[in-house]
């Protein structure tokens, strides 16, 4: 149990530094006049792969697998499932109920993060780093 919150803390905290680098992103954005929902996608598709790269090499110790492209591919589509939903969610907030875009893109990375993009890489992007952790493989 200590090492799927030791993991989970880790995934966070790289989630948060990424997060703080896609706030920068949409405020700059934001101001410069750039739509919401494309500000949200611009910065949607480097933050995700920075987020990648922390959590292969670093959250969910899957550097050592072999497994890159396979497991770039399943993230890709864990990717899909959280871009349009970091795009939809703060956009119905931004536009229906007139939240700040910034604070709007927060709220959801927090949500699509604990539900949708942690569970998914923990237990299927990098299921290799967590069979060999049980060694079950």
């Amino acid at each position: 149990m200590n090492r799927h919150f030791s993991t989970l803390a880790r995934s966070a905290t790289a989630s948060a530094l990424v997060l703080g680098v896609e706030l920068v992103g949409v405020a700059l954005l934001d101001g410069a006049g750039v739509a919401a929902a494309l500000a949200f996608a611009i910065v949607q598709i480097g933050g995700t792969m920075l987020t990648f790269v922390l959590n292969k090499y670093w959250a969910f110790g899957a550097g050592g697998t072999g497994r890159g492209s396979f497991e770039g591919a399943k993230s890709a589509i864990v990717f899909a499932g959280s871009f349009a939903l970091n795009i939809a969610l703060p956009s119905i907030a931004t536009y229906d109920l007139h939240v700040v875009p910034v604070v709007a893109f927060t709220g959801a990375q927090l949500v699509v993060g604990l539900c949708w993009n942690f569970p998914l890489n923990r237990w299927w992007v990098f299921d290799a780093a967590l069979c060999k952790e049980r060694s079950t493989c």
